[in-house]
């Protein structure tokens, strides 16, 4: 399926924002995801099902000194 991630066209083969996660190789702990506009607490990835052109803004925190 096709969604709109930070922008751009992906195309994806996950269901939900757990599986985008691990199909993208990014580190749960340290990642903010907005759907269509909302927040998504993290407990809730597992159930936050992908459809066709969601829009989803993906933020990897990163730490420094």
């Amino acid at each position: 399926m096709t969604i709109i991630l930070n922008g751009k066209e992906v195309v994806v083969q996950s269901k939900t924002l757990d599986e985008l996660v691990a199909e993208l190789g990014f580190s749960p702990q340290s990642l903010v995801i907005e759907m269509n506009k909302v927040l998504v607490p993290r407990e809730r990835w597992g159930e936050a099902v992908l459809t066709e052109n969601d829009r989803l803004e993906l933020l990897n925190f990163v730490g420094g000194g």
